[in-house]
C-alpha cells in the first residue's frame, strides 16, 4: 500500500499491511488484522460496531485507529489489547480532538458480564466472557454505557480501595494504576459530559 486506499468490506475479509494508509469504509466485520512496519489502517468515523475474528496482531510502527468505532475482538487478550492502547498501536483520532474528554474503554466480556449481567449486550451484540471490547466513550466511563455516572464513581473507589486493574476498575488514563489521576479525569469529565 502506497497510498490512501480505501476498502469496501461489509464482512469477513483478512487485511494484511505492512505500508501506507488503509481506510476501511462500512466495514464491521473482519476475519484478521495484521499490522506491520508503517502501516496505519483507519476506520471511517461512524461505523459503528465493529468485529474481529483473530487478532489484532500489529508490529513496528503500524497503528489501527478505531476513530469514533466500537470494537469486539475475539481470540486475544485484555492485556495485548490494552498493551496496544498504552504503546499507540490502538488510537482514536476522533478521541485525539476530543481535549481529553473521550477515549477507549477496555473490558472482557467476563468482566461486562459481571457488570451488566450474564445477558448483557455491548452495542446489541451478546457477548463471551472471552471476548475483548473496546468502546470509544467519555473517559471516566467504568462500565461502557456511553456516559459516567454514580455507578462509574463505585467502580472506580472499589478499584482503588481494592487494589483492582482495568478500565472498568478505574484505570482511564491506561497507566496501569488507578491514583488520583483517574479520578481527576472521572471528576473533570463528569462535569464536561454532554
Amino acid at each position: 500500500m502506497d497510498n490512501v486506499q480505501k476498502v469496501y468490506l461489509e464482512s469477513g475479509g483478512n487485511i494484511t499491511a505492512n505500508a501506507g494508509t488503509l481506510t476501511l469504509r462500512n466495514v464491521h466485520a473482519l476475519d484478521s488484522l495484521n499490522l506491520s512496519g508503517s502501516a496505519l489502517v483507519v476506520a471511517q468515523g461512524g461505523n459503528g460496531l465493529m468485529t474481529l475474528t483473530s487478532g489484532p496482531v500489529i508490529s513496528g510502527s503500524a497503528a489501527f485507529d478505531l476513530n469514533d468505532n466500537d470494537l469486539i475482538a475475539h481470540a486475544t487478550s485484555l492485556n495485548q489489547i490494552v498493551a496496544y492502547l498504552a504503546n499507540g498501536r490502538i488510537i482514536s483520532s476522533a478521541a485525539s480532538g476530543s481535549g481529553g474528554l473521550m477515549g477507549l474503554g477496555t473490558s472482557d466480556g467476563a468482566t461486562f458480564h459481571s457488570i451488566w449481567g450474564s445477558d448483557g449486550t455491548f452495542d446489541g451484540q451478546l457477548l463471551n466472557d472471552a471476548d475483548i471490547l473496546i468502546k470509544y466513550t467519555i473517559r471516566g466511563d467504568a462500565d461502557l454505557s456511553g456516559r459516567i455516572t454514580t455507578n462509574d464513581f463505585a467502580q472506580a473507589q472499589a478499584g482503588l480501595l481494592f487494589g483492582l486493574a482495568g478500565w472498568t476498575a478505574g484505570d482511564f488514563n491506561n497507566d496501569g494504576v488507578i491514583d488520583a489521576l483517574d479520578f481527576q479525569i472521572l471528576n473533570t469529565n463528569y462535569l464536561a459530559q454532554p
